[in-house]
């Protein structure tokens, strides 16, 4: 899920910042160039930022929301790759 949002977001972004892709050939003969660039580029950045909060809010289960357990929980996913190293 997160890889698809981030492409589908980070998408408005790249077109904004570089003025290529599908997005950038769409607003060729649409009024000032700037003007829709700059809205790309905003609205691609709002998005992936949504995107990131989203991914984050997902992952709360896997890692807790209390400090004392996302402590537990990072430090057994240490030991994991240490017990299959040993083995």
């Amino acid at each position: 899920m997160t890889v698809n949002l981030f492409s589908a977001t980070g998408y408005f972004l790249f077109s904004g910042i570089g003025g290529i892709g599908d997005w950038g050939e769409f607003i060729q003969g649409l009024g000032p160039q700037w003007l829709w660039r700059i809205g790309l580029t905003v609205f691609g950045a709002a998005t992936y930022l949504l995107a990131a909060r989203i991914s984050l809010l997902e992952l709360r289960p896997l890692i807790g929301s209390n400090k004392e357990h996302a402590i537990g929980a990072r430090c057994a996913s240490q030991r994991f790759p240490i017990l299959r190293r040993n083995f």
